[in-house]
């Protein structure tokens, strides 16, 4: 059992893996061949409509069924389930007629695309009931075969549409989500069918949605998934808001921008530090429940520092080569003809660094934190919340869509400086946040000189259509790349032994566990 259970999550680690390289493709497929209002309809808004609808329909289910721990208790969770299908229907309807709503002028088939991924979104809720069924037995595997078939035949329906007149694209683009639910619903329901298994397992019979005992055996339940349904929409207005807020005050153009530098500045967060955080969280969850106070804080240091390092130079970097990089993987229209996608990502790079530090924090303060402290957390999270709306607004009005980014930058700010504080408290008086930032010679002798470096490099060569003088840019970010890398080595070794003592420690207790099950 625990071998298929370690061999299904690596067939799930595989699919993400698989989706994320999917995705990244077509984004530069799409990219090359779209207008932005046109990729603003179908990686902007599309997108949103999709995650807006299976967010706030399935996600307080998925976290109920987390904390369901009893065989005997998942009858009724499953018949639970079943009431975010109409849930679901109601978001598909309100969502699809806002965004039907806000219908630019021109667009043909706009419309009926969005209703077909909305009707696609709602198809693929029917599923959840299998995919619980599946998770609960450990069978990731099915999962990765089904999606992963779902993915590669979506993609083809997608490229497909890229490559036709333009008066059909947007229909095939919706299309393509009907298609990919499609499958999902046939692989699961179907897989569930052929093995013949007991079909009680997700089908209940038409008398228990009328059984009062089962409503009264699952009335905790139902209130903590109303609870945790409150949550959800919440959290998807605090991540998502901002988007509602782009469609109602900017044009379609903006949003295909914000889309296009979202969805690739998130390439780094998906990838690089997203991991970081999941085994952040849980090393700092073990040593804190251990009482290995000096551990703790060896590994919180080395861990936001390492954080701290990959975001600043992504953000020094990414804010100087914005525009080679969107030249070099989109093409020249999106510098030449229009240079607003590479200034933004520029800014966005900057973005990444505050990111990359209220994700590693806030895991800190939320691995360790008490039901008290957790508590008074979702109250600041609802003052930050406010003030981040009322910047957004403001900023949005001052900047246009550069503002957006401001806000967000603020509001991780906050963040970041609340998750400071209860650090700081944690460790007491000897612990300084001073620790958690870069070598002091580091930044005298790597970062400064490199930032002077890249941005007078930036000044004279990025804009340049000579290939040899933007060849001799990227000559000099690679080179100063590796001095700043060098300069980290030699003045701040510590921090890398450190690093490298956790990786084999963590290495260690893995083929440990590993034995055990054996």
């Amino acid at each position: 059992m625990i071998r298929r259970g370690i061999a299904s999550i690596s067939a799930l680690v595989g699919l993400q893996t698989f989706a994320r390289i999917t995705s990244t493709i077509l984004a530069i497929v799409t990219l090359r061949r779209l207008s932005a209002e046109m990729y603003g309809i179908v990686n902007f808004r599309m997108p949103l409509l999709l995650s807006s609808i299976l967010f706030l329909s399935r996600e307080s289910f998925h976290r109920a069924t987390v904390r369901s721990h009893k065989e005997d208790d998942k009858k009724g969770l499953y018949l639970v389930w079943y009431s975010a299908f109409p849930i679901g229907f109601l978001f598909t309807i309100g969502m699809t007629f806002f965004t039907i709503y806000k219908s630019p002028k021109g667009v043909p088939y706009y419309s009926l695309a969005m209703i077909l991924v909305a009707f696609g979104s709602w198809i693929e809720l029917v599923c959840e009931p299998v995919i619980v069924w599946l998770a609960s037995n450990l069978l990731f595997n099915v999962q990765a075969v089904i999606e992963g078939i779902a993915i590669l035949i979506k993609s083809l329906f997608i490229v497909g549409a890229v490559y036709l007149p333009k008066r059909n694209d947007l229909l095939f683009f919706g299309l393509s989500q009907i298609v990919y639910s499609i499958i999902l619903f046939c692989g699961y329901y179907g897989y569930f069918l052929k093995k013949k298994y007991p079909k009680s397992e997700i089908f209940p019979s038409f008398s228990d949605f009328f059984s009062f005992k089962l409503i009264k055996e699952n009335l905790e339940r139902c209130k903590m998934i109303i609870r945790l349904f409150l949550q959800s929409i919440l959290t998807h207005f605090l991540t998502e808001g901002e988007k509602f807020v782009l469609i109602k005050m900017k044009s379609l153009y903006d949003e295909g921008v914000y889309g296009i530098v979202s969805n690739q500045g998130s390439i780094v967060l998906r990838i690089i530090f997203l991991p970081i955080e999941t085994v952040g969280y849980s090393l700092f969850a073990r040593f804190h429940l251990a009482g290995e106070n000096e551990s703790l804080k060896l590994i919180t240091i080395t861990i936001i520092k390492l954080m701290t390092y990959i975001g600043s130079i992504f953000s020094i970097f990414g804010f100087n080569y914005s525009y080679t990089a969107v030249k070099l993987v989109y093409g020249s229209k999106w510098t030449v003809e229009d240079d607003s996608v590479p200034k933004l990502l520029g800014i966005y790079c900057l973005f990444i660094l505050f990111c990359a530090l209220n994700g590693v924090t806030e895991a800190f303060l939320r691995s360790i934190a008490d039901k008290k402290v957790l508590d008074k957390l979702n109250t600041k999270l609802i003052i930050f919340s406010s003030v981040y709306w009322g910047l957004l607004w403001y900023f949005i009005k001052q900047f246009g869509i550069s503002g957006l980014i401001f806000a967000n930058c603020f509001n991780m700010l906050m963040r970041i400086v609340n998750s400071m504080i209860f650090i700081k408290n944690y460790f007491g008086k000897n612990f300084s946040i001073f620790l958690l930032l870069p070598n002091w010679r580091v930044i005298i002798f790597a970062y400064i000189p490199v930032v002077i470096a890249i941005t007078a490099s930036s000044k004279m060569f990025e804009r340049s259509l000579n290939p040899k003088q933007v060849l001799l840019h990227i000559i000099i970010g690679i080179t100063t790349l590796i001095i700043l890398l060098s300069m980290i080595y030699i003045f701040d070794n510590q921090f890398l032994k450190n690093a490298k003592e956790i990786w084999k420690e963590r290495k260690k207790k893995k083929q440990e566990k590993r034995k055990k099950e054996d």
